[in-house]
């Protein structure tokens, strides 16, 4: 999505309004999420006791750090859908924008590579439900921030390869989930 809706394919005057419409429909999205995590968190405390849920959450999210820190392959939320490259093409780019920040905010529905979102959302369950639902705008938020990443580049190919040349670093992502996975699982259990 992110190239479709770069600068070099929608033009430098029309991405502020395309970045602004993405960012909001991340946002939007991220409430969303917020609020699925919020009800989540409401059930989890109506089941039995919060201490006990916050134990298993947090073994959860060590196994998750540790599958990152030693690349093993466990299930977790990755979509291989894309956006149709049609829709570069239509004058609807600012809507298209909105709909795929809503999708890309949610996070269930797009491609995630590393085990972060899946611990955040687990973590969110065990969380009081105002801190759920900011968490879950603030992962909307920086999810459509992402879009940033193609400034800069003047063509479609420019862009490509840059992107290319985030994706092939892989280490930092997966090193970066293991620590925040391991002090979040410690701040769960103390």
């Amino acid at each position: 999505m992110s190239t479709g809706l770069s600068p070099a394919v929608v033009g430098p005057k029309r991405f502020r309004g395309v970045m602004s419409a993405y960012v909001a429909g991340s946002l939007l999205g991220g409430a969303c999420l917020g609020l699925a995590s919020a009800a989540g968190s409401v059930a989890v405390a109506s089941v039995g006791s919060r201490g006990a849920a916050r134990i298993a959450v947090a073994a959860i999210v060590v196994t998750y750090a540790l599958a990152e820190a030693v690349g093993w392959s466990i299930w977790r939320p990755n979509s291989t859908w894309q956006v149709p490259a049609a829709y570069r093409r239509t004058p609807y780019i600012r809507t298209v924008g909105f709909v795929w920040g809503v999708g890309l905010g949610v996070g269930w529905l797009t491609k995630n590579s590393t085990a972060a979102f899946l611990m955040f959302f687990v973590a969110s369950l065990v969380a009081q439900p105002p801190m759920a639902l900011l968490a879950g705008c603030i992962f909307g938020l920086i999810r459509g921030m992402t879009l940033m990443l193609v400034i800069g580049p003047t063509t479609f190919e420019g862009v490509a390869m840059r992107l290319s040349n985030i994706r092939s670093h892989r280490l930092v992502p997966r090193l970066g989930t293991v620590a925040l996975g391991l002090l979040l699982a410690s701040a769960l259990t103390v």
